[in-house]
This record gives C-alpha cells, structure tokens and sequence, in this order.
C-alpha cells in the first residue's frame, strides 16, 4: 500500500503544465549546467566572489580602501577563488571564437581550496542583499564542508540554484487558474534555465517574481478563492519583499495587490490596511537594507564617463532630451527580444534563428488563445498590469542610464532582455482575451507545447556546444 500510496504521489508531482515544467527544467537544466563552463553566465564571476562571501558570514561587504577606484566594495576571498575565476572567465567570456581547452580543467579540477589563504578583490555584486544567493550558498557551504577545490563548489552552486529556482517556479504554475503553459514557457526559454542552471541571482528572482504574481492572479481570478486570508497577504507580503531585496527596480510589483478584489476581504478597511501593511514593508526593509550597504558605492567604475550626479544634473537641464533618449534606445529592441530568449553564455552564444523567432511567436500565440471561459480579465485589470509593466520597465532603463551609460549619452546602454523575464507575464496577461480559440483538442495542444520546448532547448544546447567545444 505504502508503495502505491508513494507512486501516486509522485505521478500528481510530475503531472500537468507543472509536472512537466519540474521533468524539463531538472532533466535539460542539468544538462545545460554541465555543458555551459564554468562561470560563463553574465556576471557570474562576480555572483560567485558574492555567494563565497556569503558562505562566510559577511553579509555586508567591505570597502578596499587599497583600491584606487570610484567603486572599491568587495571583500576578503582565498586566492584559489580569484585564480580559478580568472582562468575560466578571461580567455573565453565575450571572445566567441574561443574554445574550452582541456588544460583548464586540468588545472582547476583538483586547485586545493585553501581557504585561509586570501585576497581581496573588488565584485559588483558586493552591494546585492543575500536573498537571491540562498541556493547558492547551500551548494557552496556543502562543498566547503569537505574542503572541495573551487571549481566543485561552482558546480555545487549551480546544482543547488538549478533545483531550488525550478521547485519555486514549480509552485507558481501550480498555483494559477489561468495561463500556465503561458509561465511553463516563459520559464522554460533557454535565457531562464541558462540561469537557474548557472550561478546567477536572476534565478531565484525570476522563481519569486513568478510566484509572486501567480499568487495575486489566484487571489484575483480564481472563483474557488471566496476569500483573501491573512495567511495569503502573508505570502504576498514575503513574495513581494524577497523580490525587491534581489533588485530594487522590481519593486512597483507591490501595486499588483490592487488587482484583487475588494470584496474578497472581510471589510473595505481590512482591504487598504493589507495594502498599507504590504507598501510599508517593501519600502521600509528595502531602504534599511539599502541604507546599510550605502557606503560601498554603486558599481559605475567601468563605464568611462559615468556618473550618477552628472547624468541627474544632465536630465535636470536637457528634460526634451527624455524622448530622443527613449526613440533612441528603442531601436535596440531586437536585442532585447533576442536576448530575452536566448542569447546565451556570456552574451556570446546566440541559439539558432529558427528557435529564437519562433519561440516569439509561439509566445504570443499561446497566449492569444489561453483562455477560459469563466475568467475575464477587464479593462481596469489590464490598466494595473500596464501601469506595473510600465513603472518597472522605466525604473530599469533609469537606474541603467544613470550607472551604465556616460553623462549625456543619446540611448540607454547595458539593458539585455533577461531583465524583462520577471516582468514577462505581466506583458503576456495584457493579451488574454475571450475572442481568440484554437480548433485543437487540449491535450494535442498541450502535446505541441511541450514538443516545441524540447525543441526549443535541445537546439539550444547544441548551439552552446558548438559554440564552446567544436
């Protein structure tokens, strides 16, 4: 009985939009954690030098005064560390001609940790708060328990993000009533398992950003849902304070809470107060973390011509200048699209022109004839979704103008499209609509889907082979 009882379980896990979102992402995931070297995701040294830090105890960074920088904020790491980042990510990140030499592996495979053996570096990622590194410091600690060389402990990160990102992604297609192949594709573009399978923050801020808004789609559209409880504003409250820890410029995502009903409450009063309590949390906890790494800096230092206060004074004089800005960089809108699906590795490895279009479309398409025919999203609905979408996106393309781009600078520099994918459902709930269907039984439909993202990502997997072995 008990191993009936345990084979059912595990047939209700592995079943559904999410059930196969769990097989895809852990199965082709690993894959691609194996066959994408070490440290060649975007910033992944950096997120690295900061999971290490973690695993230490230091949850605020130091300050090299040492360093004649602007930005000086890193810390104390073992020099076996530092090596291994540099052999790994100086020769082949950003140079797409190079290959994977067997010599590197050699060299680090066995590169005794040694921990007490430090140097310190200055990282990026020093100011981020802890949250978007939790899995990967639980795959990191575990490798230090057993004094494992530098290299294992990346792979121990990685496996760690990988599993811990997929089951909170898992979760939030399980918990909508509406547009789960919609989120089983958005979280299975080969951009988002490149993430969760390397040792980016994206990947655990992406997991939460889609568990966050599935929440508030259940609370909002699900008929079953007759109440909003404590328990749920709770949640939402956790979900939406976890997401604007990992990135601040995520933090408007607090107003999708007025997309649940009013009368889902007990009273109108019980309804603003939980609205009260959610803004006064965010904003509170984010500016006290923020207040408390203010004095190490904004990593502007590699960009020549940068400067937070010029470009502020900059705007301040030339305000006309917004829309040329804004015309500007919306030529560059290809590549935000590009890299939204798939421009992998360290943004050197495109995957075929075939899946990228493609998955586009099917995108869009997917989520013209989602529908059903109890759930209506309304106009006021979508106007929240809207003014969310648009306040994030702004907020991103400001704080990258502001650090990333010189003082005066005609177009926004440094946005990629993986910075869209926690804000990608809110764009793809403004398509759902009750006119559009597909002559199609449910389960060849679904049977595409789940074809297609094989496809999708096997493609993918190849290009990154060809692009770093062959």
């Amino acid at each position: 009985m008990k191993k009936n009882r345990d084979f059912s379980l595990l047939n209700e896990l592995f079943k559904g939009s999410e059930g196969v979102f769990l097989t895809l992402s852990l199965i082709i995931g690993l894959m691609f954690l194996i066959v994408l070297p070490p440290l060649q995701a975007p910033d992944e040294n950096a997120h690295f030098f900061r999971a290490y830090q973690l695993t230490n105890g230091k949850i605020i960074a130091d300050v090299l005064t040492e360093i004649k920088t602007d930005y000086r904020a890193g810390g104390a790491l073992p020099s076996s560390v530092t090596k291994t980042a540099t052999i790994w990510s100086n020769r082949i990140a950003a140079h797409p001609t190079e290959k994977v030499k067997k010599e590197q592996f050699l060299e680090t495979w066995a590169m005794p940790l040694e921990a007490e053996k430090t140097t310190r570096a200055v990282f990026n990622s020093a100011p981020y708060s802890p949250i978007p590194y939790i899995p990967q410091i639980i795959g990191i600690a575990f490798g230090k328990l057993f004094n494992l060389p530098p290299l294992w402990l990346i792979y121990l990160g990685r496996f760690a993000n990988l599993v811990i990102a997929t089951l909170i992604t898992f979760v939030s297609i399980k918990v909508l009533p509406i547009y789960k192949w919609v989120f089983f594709l958005l979280a299975l573009t080969p951009m988002a398992l490149s993430q969760r399978a390397s040792l980016s923050a994206d990947a655990v801020l992406n997991g939460v950003s889609f568990l966050l808004i599935a929440t508030i789609i259940n609370c909002t559209f699900n008929s079953k849902k007759v109440k909003v409880s404590a328990k749920d504003v709770a949640l939402i409250s956790l979900g939406s304070i976890l997401v604007s820890l990992s990135k601040i410029v995520y933090l408007p995502f607090v107003l999708l809470f007025l997309l649940i009903p009013k009368h889902k409450f007990n009273t109108r009063r019980s309804y603003w107060l939980s609205f009260l309590f959610l803004i006064l949390s965010n904003v509170s906890i984010c500016f006290l973390w923020n207040l408390s790494v203010k004095h190490l800096g904004l990593p502007v230092f590699s960009i020549a011509g940068a400067s937070i206060k010029g470009q502020v004074e900059y705007l301040y004089s030339h305000p006309l200048m917004i829309f040329s800005i804004a015309w500007n960089t919306l030529q560059n809108i290809r590549f935000i699209l590009d890299s939204f699906i798939g421009i992998l590795g360290f943004l050197d490895t495109p995957i075929p022109t075939i899946t990228m279009l493609s998955y586009q479309v099917i995108l869009v398409l997917v989520a013209l004839v989602s529908n059903q025919a109890d759930i209506v999203v309304s106009r006021s609905n979508k106007l929240t979704v809207f003014f969310v979408l648009g306040a994030t996106v702004t907020l991103i393309y400001l704080i990258m103008y502001l650090l990333w781009t010189a003082v005066g600078g005609t177009e926004v520099l440094g946005v990629q499209g993986r910075y869209f994918i926690p804000t990608s459902p809110l764009f793809f709930l403004l398509l759902y609509n009750q006119r559009f269907s597909f002559d199609i039984s449910e389960k060849s439909f679904q049977r595409l889907i789940i074809y297609y993202s094989v496809f999708a990502l096997l493609s993918s997997l190849i290009a990154m082979i060809a692009r770093y072995y062959y």
